[in-house]
């Protein structure tokens, strides 16, 4: 088993010496706390995925509602456009057989 020697470290105002062991544990300490900060970002943009998303849902199924009334509206339309239909029919058959009466039978 390789043993461990102690590299020195003399940046700055700290003299320190540290193990390929300390080495080590601080860069696995290191590697953790980024990975920690990637899991965080990554939970915000999820997060802000999922709010798009409901809002996306929400729209589409205020659409459908919006969809199905005015669906109704034109079934309503429709029913009265037939029945304006059958009342202008009902009327030309009127006058066509008032005037074919008149025709038929003159007055005396």
């Amino acid at each position: 088993m390789p043993v461990s020697r102690p590299l020195s470290r003399t940046s700055g105002p700290r003299n320190a010496a540290f193990s390929c062991d300390d080495l080590t544990a601080r860069f696995f300490d290191n590697a953790v706390q980024s990975a920690e900060m990637l899991h965080a970002q990554l939970i915000d943009v999820y997060n802000a995925e999922a709010d798009s998303h409901n809002s996306l849902v929400d729209a589409a199924e205020n659409m459908q509602l919006d969809l199905g009334l005015k669906g109704k509206e034109i079934e309503e339309l429709q029913l009265q456009i037939e029945h304006l239909k059958r009342q202008q029919q009902d009327a030309i058959d009127d006058a066509t057989h008032d005037a074919t009466s008149v025709l038929i039978m003159p007055n005396v």
